[in-house]
């Protein structure tokens, strides 16, 4: 099995997305789950609500600058002509994917039992988090290997899909 080779603006640029969003995802796991005291003293509150303010900020960064920047870029390498309906097409099926999203995973945490635990995410809708965070890194960084319009807007198709999963 032989990879393609990313273009070339697209390696390091994704190779820094999924660092940014990966580091974003575990301030917000170690700083929400790993405050001393009690659930309900202000002092552990706040330290959880800075910490999902700051961690909400880096996911959001870490996707503002492909939608903004490399998106655009990649979209005009692989198809030049149709550049604007391909870049319109793509953001709108992936503002489509992220509006049906927080509801489905919602409902699917809803479900989920509390039986079973991931290390100290014992929450009905803490894995889901951590799955859909792992597949939204996953998805953003396989962007910068993607040679075809198709395959740019199916992985952030997925990528707003998983992001938003991560809130329901």
């Amino acid at each position: 099995l032989t990879l393609p080779r990313p273009l070339p603006f697209a390696l390091p640029a994704a190779a820094d997305r999924l660092r940014r969003h990966l580091a974003a995802v575990a301030l917000l796991v170690v700083l929400t789950h790993g405050a001393g005291g009690t659930p309900d003293t202000p002092d552990v509150l706040a330290v959880r609500e800075a910490a999902l303010g700051f961690g909400a900020m880096g996911i959001w960064m870490a996707s503002l600058t492909p939608l903004n920047i490399l998106l655009p870029r990649q979209v005009e390498h692989v198809a030049p002509d149709q550049k604007f309906f391909v870049i319109g097409l793509v953001h709108a099926l992936g503002a489509i994917a992220a509006i049906l999203a927080t509801p489905l995973v919602g409902a699917l945490s809803d479900r989920t039992s509390d039986s079973w635990a991931v290390g100290k995410l014992s929450g009905r809708r803490h894995r889901w988090t951590l799955l859909f965070a792992l597949l939204g890194a996953a998805s953003l960084a396989l962007i910068g290997w993607q040679r075809t319009a198709v395959g740019i807007g199916a992985l952030w198709v997925l990528f707003n899909g998983f992001q938003n999963g991560q809130y329901a």
